[in-house]
């Protein structure tokens, strides 16, 4: 589960224009937990 800081550091880094492993390798996170976030957040944004 990730941190709401977490999830704001994400979605700043995805406005910078990295990609799902970038910022994984940033935040020493799973690359497929930073993917999931960022599919959850369009999913979001576009409704």
């Amino acid at each position: 589960m990730l941190r709401m800081n977490q999830i704001d550091q994400i979605k700043e880094l995805q406005r910078q224009g990295l990609g799902p492993q970038e910022i994984a390798s940033r935040l020493r996170l799973n690359r497929k937990i930073v993917a999931k976030e960022r599919l959850s957040g369009a999913c979001l944004a576009a409704g």
